[in-house]
Order: structure tokens, then sequence, then C-alpha cells
């Protein structure tokens, strides 16, 4: 049986690890953490250094040394210097470590920053009105500019002004004609944020304890930009967080409840760069900036009110326009496809990705958010772990304008008329690629150990650690509680067994009938120290319905959600259970199972080896799946589907997907009905149980709970409600929900078709 969920190997000398591990403290049991970072004798003593001798020569950098000597000559002329930036976090750091500096060694300078709605990078019109008013003698560009060839002519030749790029992105095939800076073109470290770059600036037209003073604004582009945190990254990150000294990120950390001495790359990823980047999004960049940039500590207090009001105009848009994407996905049928693209005409640039982002924790599926612009169509694109997204888009470059990003989100620019092409295009190219999906990977098993203080102490000693590269443990668990959190009730939190608490941040609504039901689950999850809890929790990844008693009792009731007895569906594709491994060949597909029953039957009949097995419910898509039928699985995504036993067919019909074929005599009953204590007894118990308590419940199970017949599942009772509602005597409704008894139903048990399938008298 293929594994869903595997194990990072890690190719390293297992003699070194010993001997870095006796060195620097490190148990047996955390041994997995040197491997996963790379940690040799080599190494390090600089990986577990504070980072105040991490800073290299910044002269290696090619250009350095040249755009020093412009900037200086500059300054001491008092000509006037322009530093033009990005709207992102990395931008905004970056520019304000320049204008700070600048302003420390009274340089006449100022600082634009485009809105996201006029686009990144330089613009020859807006030069132009720059150049015009304010004025400016010298450009300095900061995380931007390294493709900007055209722009840099202009500059140059037209507004015959000198013009230095600084930026960490990848150059294209041509340089623009001027002085340089960036680490790809020849730097020891290649991997610098444009921040980082700035900082660099700073450390050649000063001195390496000037440009520490700005390494913690160094760390929010680094951090933002999810840099590797390896060599001189490390050291700015560290140094940074450890040594909190701009106002206006001092004022943000206390708005968002954070001590000074609590400071780590998690806390500034999670509660600060969104926050930055928030002004951008929103096309008021430079409210963040204008923080940076306080004077002091009562100018920053009142300058990051502004800051936060950004970002709460943020969340309101995005709150918006995720109600708006929900409603054209379903106006436009849109969960049926595998993968979900949304238009809207009056969105914002800087929330597509948010959106995309929710859509994709709800959904598991690749979505891309898209709004015009011009007479073209821009999108945002995201993905579900283990789906290559670049590559995928990559194949398809040929429908558009121009894109660019990484494996898990993509930006995109097309003609608005190729844009149903270039979705149903993406949607055929995605199916080839799911089934990378369908793997999940970890550093280690999960152990009661990994919540003792020795491993939290040096699982700390391992920060800074970015966010895309926390360790991951795999475990299994039995489900003692359950609890839904947040604001629209979609997170859930999972107390185990043995006392660990999860926590989902994705939509995993849909586990809850299983998780209420105490049932076993297997999962990926992080580790992170909860402010609110005051402890180590479990963060989510990934998450699986294990086998678990409670499983057949569950799937009873999603069976029973399904009868129907209004309809005859009889005609039906039939296929026999020896053609079941041929079909699901064909189809490439994982095999989804509910029932425990039902996978234990039909392991005996079909070769399951070659298979990825899924329990309860789908997290990848493929085109065939076998299933227990669940109502609370969506599967949409598949092409055509096998269900095995179903009461008769009188059902609903199956429009989750294109192609349901039924294996098994149509009479057969269900695996997950055989064993119910179902009798004349029972019956009579419950029914007299519900008349004396049907009234005020809000659903069936309170119903169930008031009535307080224990000794039945609910599986049971539902079951024994259903067998009374065939008769006519109950009509349940669901919203709002109540029972209502036709006292003036006289029949017997006996008519019942339901009570005769499983009746044990």
């Amino acid at each position: 049986m293929k594994k869903r969920y595997i194990q990072r190997q890690y190719n390293c000398d297992e003699n070194d690890i010993k001997i870095v591990a006796e060195k620097f403290g490190i148990d047996d049991n955390a041994l997995f953490l040197l491997k996963k970072y790379n940690v040799t004798s080599q190494n390090a003593e600089k990986f577990f250094s504070d980072g105040e001798d991490g800073l290299l020569d910044p002269k290696l950098m090619s250009g350095m040394s040249a755009a020093a000597e412009k900037i200086k000559a500059a300054v001491e002329s008092g000509k006037k210097i322009l530093i033009f930036g990005d709207y992102d976090a990395d931008g905004i750091s970056a520019s304000a470590i320049l204008k700070l500096y600048f302003d420390s060694v009274g340089a006449d300078s100022f600082v634009y920053l485009p809105k996201r709605s006029e686009g990144y990078g330089l613009k020859i019109e807006t030069m132009m009105k720059l150049k015009n008013n304010p004025g400016f003698d010298l450009v300095v560009t900061v995380d931007c500019g390294i493709t900007a060839v055209d722009e840099v002519e202009f500059v140059r030749k037209i507004l015959k002004t000198d013009i230095i790029v600084t930026d960490h992105h990848e150059p294209g095939d041509k340089l623009p004609a001027c002085v340089c800076v960036n680490p790809k073109l020849g730097y020891p470290f290649r991997d610098l944020s444009g921040s980082g770059v700035a900082l660099k600036v700073v450390q050649a037209l000063s001195d390496e304890e000037t440009a520490k003073y700005f390494c913690d604004l160094a760390s929010i582009g680094t951090i933002a930009d999810i840099m590797p945190l390896e060599s001189e990254n490390r050291a700015i990150v560290k140094l940074g967080c450890a040594h909190v000294r701009n106002n206006g990120l001092a004022s943000l950390l206390r708005a968002n409840k954070i001590a000074a001495e609590s400071v780590d790359c998690s806390s500034m990823a999670m509660k600060i760069c969104p926050k930055i980047n928030a002004a951008g999004r929103v096309d008021a960049p430079t409210a963040a900036l204008d923080l940076l940039l306080a004077d002091n500590a009562a100018d920053a207090e009142m300058k990051v009110a502004a800051l936060m009001d950004a970002n709460a105009r943020r969340q309101t848009l995005t709150e918006k326009c995720f109600a708006e994407a929900l409603d054209y996905i379903d106006k436009n049928n849109l969960s049926l496809r595998p993968a979900i693209f949304v238009y809207g005409e009056k969105w914002q640039h800087g929330i597509l990705g948010l959106v995309a982002n929710r859509l994709v924790e709800k959904f598991k599926v690749p979505v891309g958010a898209f709004m015009p612009d011009g007479d073209n169509i821009v999108g945002s694109l995201r993905t579900p772990e283990g789906i290559d997204l670049y590559a995928v888009v990559s194949e398809l470059k040929g429908r558009l304008l121009r894109f660019g990003g990484h494996k898990m989100s993509v930006g995109v620019t097309l003609f608005k008329d190729c844009f149903e092409a270039f979705y149903s295009d993406f949607c055929e190219k995605i199916s080839e690629h799911i089934r990378d999906s369908a793997e999940y990977f970890y550093d280690a098993v999960y152990d009661e150990a990994y919540l003792g203080d020795r491993f939290t102490a040096q699982l700390k000693a391992f920060e800074p650690v970015q966010s895309n590269n926390k360790v991951i443990f795999y475990g299994e668990f039995g489900v003692k509680a359950v609890n839904v959190f947040g604001k629209n009730k979609n997170y859930i939190k999972v107390l185990t067994q043995n006392g660990l608490q999860l926590k989902t941040f994705g939509d995993y609504t849909e586990f809850l009938p299983a998780l209420r039901q105490n049932c076993n689950i297997e999962c990926l999850f992080g580790l992170e120290y909860d402010d609110f809890e005051k402890k180590y929790v479990g963060m989510i990844i990934d998450m699986n319905i294990i086998d678990s008693i409670s499983f057949d009792d569950i799937y009873l009731r999603n069976y029973i959600s399904r009868i129907s007895f209004d309809g005859n569906n009889d005609e039906r594709e039939i296929i026999d259970i020896d053609h079941v491994g041929y079909y699901a060949q064909e189809g490439g597909c994982c095999c989804v199972f509910g029932s425990m029953l039902e996978f234990e039957k039909m392991s005996r009949l079909v070769d399951f080896s070659d298979f990825y097995l899924n329990f309860f419910f789908p997290r990848q898509f493929s085109n065939t799946v076998l299933i227990a039928p669940s109502k609370n699985v969506d599967l949409s995504k598949y092409m055509s589907v096998i269900i095995f036993c179903h009461y008769n067919f009188d059902v609903e019909d199956y429009s989750f997907c294109e192609n349901p074929l039924f294996c098994g005599d149509k009479a057969e009953v269900p695996a997950y009905l055989y064993g119910q204590k179902i009798d004349r007894n029972c019956c009579v118990r419950i029914f007299k149980a519900i008349v004396g308590n049907r009234a005020g419940c809000i659903d069936m199970n309170e119903l169930y709970l008031r009535c307080g017949v224990f000794e039945y599942s609910i599986g049971t009772f539902e079951f024994v409600v259903k067998i009374f509602e065939e008769l006519g005597i109950f009509k349940v409704y669901e919203e709002p929900f109540s029972v209502v008894y036709n006292k003036d139903v006289r029949t017997e048990l006996a008519k019942s078709k339901l009570f005769n399938m499983i009746a044990s008298d």
C-alpha cells in the first residue's frame, strides 16, 4: 500500500552529526534537527551563534563599491536623492532603511512607493512626474529595477539623471546600463532580500555597527519575502529580533501584544509582516513607511493607528471579496471542476492572493482569483501542498502575456478573451499533475517527549526558522474532545487522548461529524507556542481520519441521510466486483473509503497495494474513487465514482460526479448496517422517547440527547426515526429542525422495507 505521509530522508554524515550533537548538547531524539537544517561541524559555530559576526564584507557584492562612491559624492555635494521602492513589506522596509540612514548623515532624500494599482517597478510616466516635481539628481532603487532596462535608459538619457539599481530579483538576459547592486550578480550569498541589500548599502557607506542598527527593519523584508534563513540572512534576523531599535516597529509590536523579549521569526511572520503588507494591498503603502520613519515613540504611537486601520480595511475587503467569490463559485457550479477560477469586476489587485488562499483552504484545490486590468486580466493563483503550480503554469505560458512566482503562488496576466481557454487548459494540466498531491512529507514521528522543556529548548536553538521550513511531525491520535473557533466557526480545536492540543487554521469543518464521534486521526503538524494557551500546541498541516469503532455509526448516519421514499432510481449502471480493479486502475486513482467494514470486505476482493488509500475524506483528486457513501464528502472532483452497497438505490441522485457506477446486488444491505440491534422493542422504546421529547430541539443530536436512549447509538436512533418516517408516522424537517408526529396513521412495522432489511426479530 502506498503511503500518503512519507518521512523525509537526509543524506548526511552520521558520525559528523554525532560530533555536532555532543558539542552542542543535542539529544538523540533531536538529531533529525541537525539533518533537517544541514548543520555540520563546518558551519555549526556560525549556525548557533548570536549573529554578531555574521555580516559579510559588502564590497564582495558586485557593483557595491561603485554605488557607494556615487552615493557618497551625491550626499557631499547636496544632491537630491530619490529612493524608489516597492509597495510590499520588503520594498517598504528597504526604503525605510536607506531613508533613515540618509537622514542621519544629512542627505537630501525622499521616498517614492508606487501604489499596487500603478504596478510594480519603475514606470517612465512616473519618473517624468517625479522629475518635474519634486525633482531629483540621483535615483537609487530598492527591491526593484534589475529588469527595467528601458526605464533606466530613459532616466539616464532623456531625464539626464544618474541611477543606481539595488535589487535581489533574478536578472534578465540584459542588465540595465547603470551601476547594479544585486547579490545574484556576484556575492558569496545570493539569497538576500531587497531590504538585506539596502542594509549592505548602508554597511558599505558607513560600517558594520551602523548597519546592525537596521537589522530589525531588514528582518521584516527577509521574513516577509520568505528568504532562506541561512548564512547572512540568519545573522540579520537573529540580530533584528534580538534588538528592535526602530520606533515604528516597536510600536507595532506593542499594538500586537508582542513583548520585546518574545520577538521571533514566527511572531514577525504571523503578526508584523502581514500588517506592513496590508498597507500596500489597499493602495496605502506610505502608511507603513511613515510608521517605520517615525522620529520617536510618541510619533510612532500616533502613526501605528493608520497602519492598523489599513489592515482593518484589508480584512474587511478580503471578507467581502471572499463572500463574492463563494457566490461566483455557486452560480457557475465551479466546485465540480478540478481547479477553481473566480473573477471580480471591482476587486483590488492586492486582495486577489488572499482570496485565493482562503478558497484553497476551503476547497482543497488549486484556485485562481482574477480581476480586470485595462484590456487584460490579472490573477493570483494558489495551490494546496504537493502541486508545483509554477510548473503547471509554465506549460501554459503560450496563453499568457506574462507570469511569475514559485511552486505554491503564481501571478499571471492575460488577454480577456483568453480567460476561458486558459481555465480549461489549466484544469486539464492540473489533472495530469495531481498525483503529486497524494504525498506529504514529515520530519519525525511525534513523541510526547517533544512537548518537554528539554526538547522545546533545543528546538528554539535552531531559530530563526521560516514558516515554510518548520519541523513537521507525524502522529496518530485518539480524539478526546473537539471544538470550533474563529469568526466564522470554521477552525477546529482538537484535544487528543494523550493531552496534545491540535488546531487547524484551514477549513476542516467537513471533518466535524467524525471528530465529534471520538474517532482516531492521523495528521501532520508543527509545534508552535500559543500565547493564549500559554503552551505548545500542534498546528495541523494535513489531517486524515483513520479506523475507529465509531466509523460504522457515522456511516450509518450518512447512509440514512440519503434514503429517499419519493423516487425510484432503479436505472443504474451496475458493474461486477471482478471489474472494480480494472476501473480503478484505468482511473489511476486514489481509493477513498468511509467504513472500515467496507474496506475490509473489499480488500479481500480487490488488490489495493498499488493505490493511494485514504480513509473517510479525500484530500486529493483523480479519475476514479472507491467509496462507501458519505454526505459530508465533496466528490465533485471525480470523473467517475464506484459506489458499493446502496440500499435498493432509493437514494438521492449522485450529482457530485459525471459517471456514478454501482457495484453489487441491488438488494444488498450496506456492510455498516450489519449487527445493528434493531428489533420491535428498540423501535417502540425510541418512538415513545421521541414523542415525549421532540419539541424545541435544534437538531437530531439534541433530540437524541434529550431522549436519553443511550443504550442505542445515535446511528441506530436515526435509523429508527427513518423507519417511522417511511411509515408516515413522523415527518422530519431540517430547517428549522422539527419532528411532526402524525397521530392519524395506523400501520405496522412489518410494512417498512427498512425495518425488514435489518430487523433482528
